[in-house]
């Protein structure tokens, strides 16, 4: 192994000359902060650069001949500042750190590009402040300088740089020195390899060093109180108009939007809620890294930072790098039971990134051990799709997909439950600005000029009759108002009747002093008639109901 004092020795960087020893330093080797290994949300750390930052024509050691070693002459640094990072000093950093369980990225051995840099979320370099060392050639008297023992101590200012932050986080210094006793050919190499590697190990001793790692950096009273009130602040996201177009018709945008989370104990998955990069996913998939990788459809990575989590509702809010991405738009109001779904994600592999499942939905549970009202669906996810959308048939999240029940067998029972959107939204105070309307919701399909009728075969004899399919009609619509509404299963159950009615219902939601109230309108209905026979079916259901021309907004 050819460490960078033997490299330097071979352009003649080192002089020797005279008659002066040097005082090598004797550096206690520290018990280095280990990373526990069942938490493996710590950052990944990548070997940047070593630099020599010694004075040109330094005095930083001596050489002597003998089994005395007499002093026979002083090396002087003649390099000046230059850049000795070699593939040897890298490997060195890393089986220092993997020793200790510290995640790390680059890899000394490739030929081309190294895929692992992508993890790196820290950058740590370092210049040598202060390099001494002592040579000895117990065979020089008898002309032989090829075997050699001695001693060396070296000292690095390490900085730690974030990727993400584009700043550096640390700045600190620790030493390491080595003594070798049997001669050896390489010495000079295992002396400043071993004095290096001590170096290494004494920084995994910083407790400072060992925070940034794991994202548990010291902040200062200003900056904690700062950091407190900026996550209790509402976070403000423009609304995407609604959509009148079908999932499938749109389906290279909604790859677009999905993106592969990484962290270090696994994948799941998320998508963008704003062309500036903001992303939602599960908490339990960021776990307590700050930092994670994004894995856009494109392949191509990028760092996100981890804004806000709420650990209860399990959703966690992330900040891109990168803007300019293509965000999804969200509907707030719960669809009705039946309405047809689409979970997008990276079930089980990174590799089946993007996959799409459809289902429908099924019921919407409360679970006493969660404390958290949830949306059932049939759409089958996997570990890896936690995180991902839960889309409508135009392509509008309606819920994020969290958990999935297994059965004994450990087989999928296609059980699986969903964050409804509006919720977790408000577990993480962002709210939409600009467009506020929903679209219509219509069941299972987007919304069309004519309403689907019922089947006769499928109408119970003691059931009301179908509304007939009516035609486009350029006249008055008619529309009956159902009331407002604050909770949401009030307007999924009222839509639900309307929808086996075989007729249309529109939502409209609205902040009254804090709170969404959700007017629900049935219609529209091309004629009077058609409207007052709903009117009275669903009178006849407890639901009163008023007439109006006037389109609802």
């Amino acid at each position: 192994m050819r460490s960078f004092f033997i490299l330097l020795t071979l352009p003649l960087l080192l002089a020797v000359a005279g008659c002066q020893t040097v005082q090598v330093k004797h550096v206690e080797e520290k018990a280095p902060i280990p990373i526990s290994v069942s938490n493996e949300e710590a950052r990944h750390v990548m070997f940047r650069k070593i630099k020599m930052k010694l004075k040109r024509g330094k005095i930083i050691g001596s050489y002597g001949s003998g089994l005395l070693c007499i002093p026979k002459g002083k090396v002087t640094w003649r390099g000046g500042r230059v850049n000795v990072t070699t593939e040897d000093l890298m490997e060195i950093f890393n089986e220092e750190l993997e020793r200790a369980n510290y995640p790390t990225a680059g890899d000394p051995n490739a030929l081309f590009e190294d895929e692992s840099i992508h993890k790196a979320e820290l950058h740590v370099g370092g210049h040598v402040t202060d390099l001494r060392i002592k040579l000895c050639y117990p065979l020089g008297g008898f002309g032989n300088f090829d075997t050699v023992t001695g001693e060396a101590s070296i000292k690095v200012n390490w900085q730690v740089y974030s990727r993400f932050e584009k700043r550096v986080l640390l700045n600190f210094s620790t030493e390491g020195s080595h003594k070798l006793t049997d001669s050896s050919p390489e010495g000079a190499a295992l002396l400043t390899d071993h004095a290096f590697a001590v170096a290494v190990n004494n920084m995994l001793a910083n407790r400072s060093f060992y925070n940034v790692v794991k994202g548990r950096e010291q902040k200062s009273p200003a900056e904690q109180k700062s950091t407190t009130a900026q996550q209790r602040q509402p976070v403000s996201i423009e609304a995407i108009p609604p959509s009148r177009s079908t999932i499938q018709a749109k389906m290279d945008s909604v790859r677009a939007a999905v993106v592969t989370i990484r962290t270090g104990a696994g994948h799941g998955s998320g998508f963008f809620i704003s062309k500036d990069g903001l992303a939602l996913t599960n908490a339990h998939v960021v776990g307590d890294a700050r930092f994670v990788k994004l894995t856009l459809v494109s392949g191509r990575s990028i760092l996100g930072e981890v804004l806000r989590k709420d650990r209860a509702r399990d959703i966690a809010l992330i900040k891109a790098e990168e803007g300019n991405m293509t965000p999804l738009p969200l509907q707030l109001v719960e669809p009705p039971i039946g309405t047809d779904t689409y979970a997008v994600g990276a079930p089980l592999d990174e590799k089946l990134s993007s996959t799409v499942v459809k289902g429908i939905v099924s019921a919407y549970r409360y679970k006493k051990f969660y404390k958290q009202r949830f949306l059932q669906s049939d759409a089958m996810i996997h570990g890896g799709n936690s995180g991902g959308p839960l889309l409508n048939a135009r392509g509008e999240v309606v819920a994020i997909s969290v958990l999935g029940r297994i059965s004994q067998s450990g087989d999928s029972t296609n059980l699986n439950f969903f964050i409804p959107i509006k919720s977790g939204l408000d577990a993480l105070n962002i709210v939409q600005s600009g467009h506020n309307k929903p679209a219509l919701v219509a069941g299972n399909t987007p919304p069309v000029k004519t309403r689907a009728t019922i089947s006769k075969k499928s109408v119970k004899k003691d059931a009301p009759a179908p509304i007939q399919q009516r035609k486009p009609t350029l006249g008055k619509e008619h529309w009956l108002y159902l009331g407002s509404y604050s909770k949401a299963e009030s307007v999924i159950a009222i839509a639900g009747k309307l929808a086996a009615m075989g007729s249309e219902s529109m939502q409209l939601a609205k902040k009254v002093k804090g709170r969404i109230y959700t007017r629900l309108y049935a219609g529209p209905f091309s004629t009077q008639d058609e409207a007052m026979r709903v009117q009275k079916l669903m009178r006849t259901q407890g639901y009163r109901g008023s007439l109006t021309t006037e389109r609802p907004r």
